[in-house]
């Protein structure tokens, strides 16, 4: 049937088909100038239907350079697939939802694997950046792992914060060997405010160095080595310099000036004025052994009492 000069019409008041028992069935064809338009007005979720119901069969849509546009109005759409699919652009970037997405973009896999969301910048010189806004970045998982080939790098504030009412813990290795002796956590305890500095010992963490957010005092299971950075201890609590050892030297007070023989050890009290035994302003007590006061410098005055304003006491048991 040709039809010149106009064009030509084939309506049917009931379901119509058209269908070739063999060869394939054209709509257009490579000579066909204008357009194709397949439209439906029927209120029905499948009011355009292609199906390629054969188990082998497929569904091919090419397109030239003005592309392929796919609009939906009033409602979503769904592409599903019963194996691994794929969409790829050989060129330009690929955008999912874009500048102008109102709504959220929801990447989500139910598969039981270490790899349920992949994301892969394979390229060597390829990176992957995420952006926020105010609401910040959420990250919730059992164990969160980042392995840098080279260094990580964080610019701004960050923040480790525990669950309600449990510590929140910072862990460091150097490896990811057996060993315990790289292994360190930093833990700021729950209500406490304590924040403690632990090493593992035998598979389990012990703190070596805490600072207490209340009294503001830090401690050491073994003590402090090496010089103090001040040269002044000052405090406005008490101040407390005790040692545990049980030997000679458990506290000693050296000023170790070499050369020079200027270097002093002074105890001032500037506003003590008792004079009573248990409460003197400045008292030198064993409570189970001697006092042994001794100069080794060969002169007239080389161990001086001086009560300069007033008398001097000196009470012996004759026992």
């Amino acid at each position: 049937m040709d039809v010149t000069g106009a064009g030509y019409s084939i309506d049917g008041a009931a379901a119509s088909n058209i269908t070739t028992s063999a060869g394939d069935l054209t709509i257009g064809g490579g000579t066909q100038a204008g357009a194709v338009t397949i439209q439906s007005a029927e209120a029905d979720a499948a009011a355009i239907f292609l199906n390629a119901s054969n188990g082998a069969g497929g569904i091919d849509i090419d397109a030239g350079s003005a592309g392929i546009a796919m609009d939906v109005t009033g409602a979503g759409y769904s592409i599903d697939g019963a194996a691994a699919s794929n969409i790829t652009t050989s060129a330009g970037d690929l955008t999912i939802g874009g500048g102008t997405q109102a709504g959220a973009v929801t990447i989500q896999s139910a598969e039981a694997d270490a790899a349920a969301i992949f994301l892969n910048a394979s390229n060597v010189a390829g990176g992957i950046d995420i952006d926020a806004g105010s609401a910040g970045i959420a990250m919730d998982a059992a164990n969160i792992t980042i392995t840098p080939t080279t260094l990580t790098t964080n610019v701004g504030d960050m923040t480790i914060q525990g669950i309600a009412d449990a510590e929140a813990e910072l862990f460091l290795e150097s490896d990811a060997a057996a060993d315990d002796d790289d292994k360190w956590r930093i833990q700021a305890t729950a209500e406490t405010g304590v924040l403690a500095i632990a090493n593992k010992v035998s598979g389990a963490y012990v703190d070596k160095l805490t600072i207490d957010a209340a009294t503001g005092v830090v401690s050491s299971t073994a003590g402090f080595s090496g010089p103090m950075a001040s040269s002044s201890l000052t405090s406005d609590a008490n101040v407390t310099v005790q040692s545990n050892n049980n030997n000679a030297g458990a506290i000693l007070i050296t000023a170790a000036a070499d050369p020079g023989g200027d270097a002093a050890i002074t105890i001032n009290n500037t506003l003590g004025t008792s004079v009573t035994e248990g409460t003197a302003a400045i008292q030198l007590k064993a409570l189970a052994g001697g006092i042994n006061i001794k100069a080794d410098v060969a002169n007239a005055s080389a161990v001086r009492l001086n009560a300069s304003a007033g008398g001097m006491q000196i009470n012996a048991n004759d026992a």
